[in-house]
């Protein structure tokens, strides 16, 4: 995304712009350089310390944010969301227990994933070869690991290693333990980040948005870094079905800065999103969401995904970022974050050094020592009369707070009443009404317990709202003791007190189901028959088609026999005449005795002869072909018989008579065996209509009764706990009152300590006080005009894109 680096170089940039950038910052390393060799030589380790970080920073280009905000607020949710995968744990709790720096891939030394840096043996580190929930959850969280502790006592801080684009160019994300946290060393961890970090995003937390724990700890994080984002996270717990909006919330915290800080000309820009629902749509491991009843969604398709991104409203403030990043901005703050924080760190020094030095030059005696002495065991008595009357007038808001939340927790549990109620309602079946009920148990437990569970975090947020300003110095020991005291709110719903074990319309079907068997065999029966009858009449229609088919085959046989025989042709006999001489015997005896002297008498005689071979060929072949003809005749009229015999049988107008009446038959039991179903679903649908109104009934009334017993335990439970946290507060008032005496002692045993000195030791205390301040005052006005040199327009133009 982004083509420039700030030591890269751009095409086009100009000789003007780099040098000017690199005298800047030559001079701002002077000017730190400097102020850490005051720092030493007034014996102020941390703040040297701070000031190192600052010095690399700038030399190195590196250019840290700090996420801060109340424990719940979601920083690490939110952080997870930018780098589009669920790493650093999240809790309903604080969970954060490090500084834990998130940092590009590329600064991996050896490529490793993550690297933790413990603080005993000191130097010590472990390479993490993965960045999977349980592993960071060991090093970073306040759970840990039971055996070794958790991460709270024993690791420094934690480089996690992310390929994001907004950890390019030096840019380092980092995860803080939050400045109310629980556990020990959280707001000194926290306050200590703040002062090394170029920038600050504050986070709000839209369940408790304003709230005056909120702006303390703004105020002061103001006072040690000027350059802040501000952004209202959990937009998605926003309640609209009661008239809540994200732009009415916004604008509330707006008015609650405007009043807080009405010496501001501007108010910032706040920026809405929901981190949670930006990490669901964005790591595809995540599978489904909560609702802010505490139902799951499944997040199944990429349409889905989608939707949620864009009601995040993530994306608006990460192009923010990223413009302020990469516009020209960061270059200018980078330079200007570190030089705010010297110069606020350098003013405190002043201030002491000219206290010490008023001190060293007045001549003090018993006399004085005495009244100062006196002044402050005045100072510690009235201090302690504050305190006991700050403990009564908290016991008189905690009353108070207490009774608004016993009558949230009976609102609260009579919507939830009312939404079980639109529930069973809608439920349409005694079917479905059982299916529900093995789950209500359930859902109740989970949902006044969720209930419970906010009202006492809200009696515990509202107590440290009240204590916050009187001991803030306690205000961490105090949540952890919160946090700690007694154990949730058991409310004893046992779930099989809901479950529907079976379902009793008292409607005996019995009858009904004989009724409907009878009428279903004797349809069936019909319809067998009519079908039956159907086939006959088929059959008797194809009888009769292949009677006719058959007769008209034996009449064309017929006809098609005499048309041969008439046309067939025989030829005629072939007759021819011959003469010839033959001889004849003579007659009588002397013809007979001449026939034997002389021979016959020779007469000429005309003979004809007959040839019939063909006539007699052609008669034979002729009745050869009218035999075949006749014994297909035969055949033919043999099959016309049969088709003759097959009508005679099925007649098919007697058939069509017979379905016809069978038919008729058949619909009139059809129609009983209709009107005995549309009674019965009509007798099933009033009962089960009755029975499910008596389940509903039944269901609601055991809501109910859960119901008021439920705020009956919550009233006494939150009661209970008022007590508890009082007490711990007035134990608070005690620790607090001896730490505020140990330290006027303190401060009264350094005077004494200091105007005693003498002579030689009192002439090098003061020399050296003085010295430190000419070094001092000379080095704060060198850092103011730096800081005029670049917050002016000329040094505006020191462009990251330039650079």
């Amino acid at each position: 995304m982004r083509n420039e680096t700030m030591d890269g170089g751009t095409t086009g940039m100009t000789n003007e712009y780099k040098i000017e950038y690199i005298q800047r910052k030559n001079d701002v390393m002077d000017f730190l350089n400097q102020s850490i060799q005051v720092m030493e030589a007034l014996e102020k380790k941390d703040e040297a310390d701070n000031l190192r970080v600052f010095y690399n920073n700038v030399e190195k280009n590196v250019f840290s944010i700090v996420v801060v905000g109340e424990f719940s607020a979601g920083k690490s949710t939110f952080l997870n969301a930018m780098m589009h995968k669920k790493a650093l744990p999240t809790f309903s709790t604080e969970t954060t227990a490090t500084v834990n720096f998130l940092r590009h891939v590329t600064c991996a030394p050896n490529g490793e994933a993550g690297i933790v840096y413990y603080r005993e043996p000191k130097g010590s580190t472990e390479v993490l070869k993965s960045l999977d929930p349980a592993t960071i959850e060991r090093v970073v969280s306040t759970r840990g690991d039971e055996e070794n502790d958790c991460a709270a006592t024993r690791v420094d801080h934690v480089d996690l290693f992310f390929d994001s684009d907004f950890l390019t160019d030096g840019v380092t994300l980092v995860d803080s333990p939050g400045l109310n946290g629980t556990a020990d060393h959280h707001r000194e961890i926290t306050e200590e980040q703040i002062c090394r970090s170029s920038a600050c995003i504050f986070l709000f937390n839209a369940e408790q948005p304003g709230s005056k724990s909120n702006f303390d700890f703004l105020r002061e994080l103001k006072s040690r870094n000027s350059n802040i984002f501000f952004v209202l996270n959990k937009i998605n717990t926003i309640k609209t079905a009661e008239g809540e909006t994200v732009e009415g919330i916004v604008n509330h915290i707006a008015r609650i800065y405007h009043e807080q800080f009405p010496e501001e000309t501007q108010i910032p820009h706040i920026w809405p999103i929901s981190a949670n629902e930006a990490l669901t749509a964005r790591d595809l491991n995540i599978k489904s969401i909560l609702d802010i009843w505490g139902n799951e969604r499944s997040i199944d398709t990429p349409e889905e995904r989608e939707r949620l991104e864009k009601k995040s409203r993530m994306k608006n403030f990460e192009d923010h970022l990223w413009n302020y990043l990469t516009n020209g901005a960061r270059a200018r703050d980078q330079l200007l974050s570190p030089l705010g924080s010297t110069l606020r760190a350098l003013s405190a020094q002043k201030e002491g050094l000219k206290t010490q030095i008023e001190m060293l030059e007045r001549e003090s005696g018993s006399e004085e020592l005495e009244q100062q002495k006196e002044i402050l065991e005045g100072k510690i008595a009235e201090l302690q009369t504050r305190r006991m009357e700050a403990s009564r007038q908290l016991k008189g808001q905690m009353r108070e707070t207490l009774n608004d939340l016993q009558n949230q927790a009976k609102t609260e549990c009579g919507q939830l009443q009312e939404k079980i109620k639109g529930e069973l309602k809608r439920k349409g079946s005694p079917e479905d009404l059982q299916q529900y009920s093995t789950k209500l148990g359930d859902k109740l437990q989970r949902e006044y317990g969720r209930i419970a569970a906010e009202l006492d975090e809200q009696l515990r947020r509202e107590l440290l709202d009240m204590v916050y300003t009187e001991f803030m110095d306690h205000a961490e020991e105090l949540a952890e003791k919160l946090d700690g005291a007694g154990s949730p709110v058991k409310l004893g719903i046992d779930p099989k007190n809901f479950q529907i074990e079976s379902i009793s319309s008292g409607l005996d079907l019995g009858e009904f189901d004989k009724k409907c068997e009878a009428l279903e065999k004797r349809v069936e029966e019909l319809q067998e028959k009519s079908e039956q009858l159907k086939d006959d009449f088929i059959a008797a229609r194809a009888n009769e088609r292949d009677l006719q088919e058959a007769q008209k085959w034996l009449k064309q046989l017929k006809e098609n026999r005499e048309e041969f025989k008439a046309a067939f042709k025989i030829p005629e006999v072939n007759k021819t005449k011959k003469t010839e001489m033959v001889d004849r015997g003579r007659n009588g005896i002397f013809g007979k005795i001449a026939n034997v002297f002389v021979g016959g008498r020779r007469e000429q005689v005309e003979t004809e002869e007959t040839d019939s071979a063909a006539h007699d060929a052609a008669i034979k072949d002729r009745n050869e072909i009218l035999n075949d003809k006749d014994k297909v005749i035969r055949e033919a009229e043999a099959a016309v018989n049969e088709a003759k015999a097959r009508v005679h049988e099925t007649r098919s107008e007697v058939l069509d008579g017979r379905q016809q009446r069978e038919a008729i038959r058949l619909e009139e039991a059809l129609r009983k065996l209709e009107e005995t179903r549309e009674n019965q679903a009509k007798e099933i649908k009033e009962a089960s209509s009755r029975t499910l109104d008596r389940l509903q009934d039944e269901l609601l009334g055991k809501v109910e009764d859960c119901s008021y017993n439920v705020v009956s335990m919550v009233k006494s439970y939150l009661w209970e706990r008022q007590k508890s946290y009082i007490q711990m507060v007035q134990d608070l008032v005690n620790i607090s009152l001896n730490e505020e005496l140990s330290k006027k002692k303190s401060e009264l045993e350094k005077l004494i300590q200091t105007i005693q000195s003498k002579g030689e030791e009192r002439e090098k205390a003061l020399n050296d006080a003085k010295i430190n301040l000419e070094k001092t005052k000379k080095l704060m006005d060198q850092g103011a005009l730096l800081q005029v040199q670049l917050e002016s327009g000329e040094s505006a133009k020191i462009d990251m894109e330039k650079v």
